[in-house]
């Protein structure tokens, strides 16, 4: 028994030893445990805390990229209806450019039809008509007139060759004072007119 005892306390260190280390170990592993916890802990908070930034940063940029759509959209929407109305008005204005080059040849139309004719007025009447006439077509077709008028006299035919040499008419101005110089071969002052006018046109 006493031998039994002594061996027992003998080896009774080393089990000590062995417990303690035993021990040690288990409560490293324990704490081992506990530090890889509060790490993953962290780390999972800290990966949380990166993705709800990420998440609230990406969630502002679409939130401004809403807004920036919804302007660009009003702006295309306005963009739309300016051009609606640009066409709107084009078609409006190329509508009443048509109606008044349509009644300009109308009133064209009847003041030719309302030039007289060689058997109604006398040549001196239809220089008054041409003095009155403000379009230049209408001004050389009454003195045209003139010119082949039966009983045009010399005075008629170099007034409206006067008239014609101010309109540039220059042909019709020539021929005009021909025809007086022909029918009154003393008329100075026709002579005169045609003399300047042809060395005026071939100096």
């Amino acid at each position: 028994m006493n031998q039994v005892f002594a061996t027992f306390l003998e080896r009774l260190p080393g089990a000590v030893a062995i417990l303690g280390i035993a021990l040690f170990s288990i409560y490293m592993f324990k704490e081992y445990k506990a530090v890889r916890r509060e790490n993953a802990e962290s780390v999972k908070n800290y990966v949380n805390m990166v993705i709800g930034d990420m998440a609230a940063s990406l969630q502002a940029q679409l939130a401004r990229l809403e807004g920036i759509s919804t302007k660009q959209e009003m702006r295309l929407k306005e963009i739309d209806k300016l051009y609606i109305m640009f066409n709107n008005d084009l078609s409006n204005k190329l509508q009443e450019v048509s109606k008044s080059y349509s009644e300009v040849e109308m009133k064209f139309g009847q003041l030719k039809a309302a030039i007289p004719s060689v058997d109604e007025f006398s040549a001196r009447d239809i220089y008054g008509l041409a003095q009155m006439q403000d379009d230049p077509r209408t001004r050389a077709e009454l003195c045209a007139k003139i010119l082949n008028h039966p009983d045009s006299r010399s005075s008629d035919l170099e007034m409206a060759g006067d008239m014609m040499r101010q309109s540039f008419r220059n042909s019709l101005a020539l021929a005009l004072y021909k025809k007086a110089c022909e029918l009154d071969p003393e008329r100075r002052t026709a002579k005169i007119e045609l003399l300047a006018l042809q060395a005026e046109l071939d100096p």
